[in-house]
């Protein structure tokens, strides 16, 4: 009678265990080869130059310029990691309001570097700025409301502007409105006898500072110093 050959077939506790071992001994030698700086095989590898190439020594050189400056820079962020975790919280401090700095100066106005060390010529430039727009908005604007504090109102007032909107291109066609705002803050018969000055001059209305109803900023009910009557508006 033939005798059988032993069986290779192993249970699946030691199938699972080899493999698992294997893992692990792959997992080391990976361990080992990243710690000591080796290259794996398949980075060693280097891309082949066919020897009837033409300029291939040119090529070779330029592919290990490149090599070196990878490497050059890999070095450069591997320091800047360690650096990084080895900064300690004044010198983050340190970093964040050197940065801040250099921020705050490529946002400012550019000028040239004599008029930087002259504040007056920085004030002189902001203000061309301003009355540029404000001319034009002089000149597309057809009412101009010019709103004034019911507790100074004269302080409020700008008369040269005004003067430079009737002055201007198209002026007998524009009107200035004056608001007199927070009249609720100041005695029912101040507000009235200012209405009555202004009036002179341009018409003006009242306007209450409290914004809880928008209904009853302008009032128009009796007995009241913003009645009807106070209301009505000269002409220009």
């Amino acid at each position: 009678m033939a005798s059988h050959s032993q069986s290779k077939r192993t249970t699946l506790r030691k199938k699972y265990k080899i493999r698992r071992k294997v893992r692990e001994h792959h997992r080391k030698v990976r361990k080992a080869e990243k710690s000591s700086g080796r290259k794996r095989k398949s980075e060693v590898s280097e891309a082949k130059v066919p020897n009837n190439w033409p300029f291939k020594k040119e090529v070779l050189e330029e592919m290990e310029r490149e090599r070196e400056r990878t490497a050059q820079e890999k070095a450069r962020r591997k320091e800047e990691r360690r650096a990084k975790r080895a900064e300690t919280m004044e010198d983050l401090a340190a970093r964040a309001a050197k940065e801040g700095t250099q921020f705050a100066e490529a946002d400012e106005i550019e000028v040239d570097e004599p008029d930087r060390a002259d504040p007056g010529l920085v004030k002189e430039t902001s203000r061309k700025a301003f009355m540029k727009e404000f001319n034009k908005v002089i000149e597309t604007a057809d009412v101009i409301l010019e709103v004034l504090d019911a507790r100074d109102p004269l302080g409020c007032r700008c008369l040269d502007a005004e003067k430079k909107v009737m002055a201007a291109k198209g002026g007998a066609r524009k009107r200035i409105v004056l608001v007199l705002n927070k009249v609720d803050l100041v005695p029912k018969e101040v507000v009235q006898k200012w209405l009555t000055f202004l009036r002179h001059e341009f018409p003006t209305i009242a306007f209450r500072s409290s914004l809880q109803d928008q209904k009853s900023s302008l009032s128009h009910g009796e007995g009241d110093v913003m009645n009807a009557s106070t209301l009505s508006t000269s002409e220009c």
